[in-house]
């Protein structure tokens, strides 16, 4: 709890800000599933987390082909 009253849940991957936790759930399961097909190819993309020292890339990389089909930095 903050100073300015409860504090809030945050999506990984967009940064939203959420009221619960079973919201935050439910907009990754539904927003930033596990998976999804590759727009290049017919493989599936699935999440993969890059770290440097500032910050980090949530990205959707296809098994198949290596395309990167979204990006979002975030700061832990």
């Amino acid at each position: 709890m903050g100073l300015l009253g409860k504090k809030k849940e945050r999506c990984d991957a967009c940064n939203k800000p959420f009221d619960s936790l079973d919201e935050c759930r439910d907009h990754v399961k539904n927003i930033h599933p596990a998976t999804k097909p590759c727009t290049k190819c017919s493989g599936l993309m699935a999440w993969e987390r890059q770290m440097t020292q500032a910050y980090g890339n949530l990205i959707y990389v296809c098994r198949e082909c290596d395309f990167i089909g979204e990006m979002w930095r975030y700061y832990p």
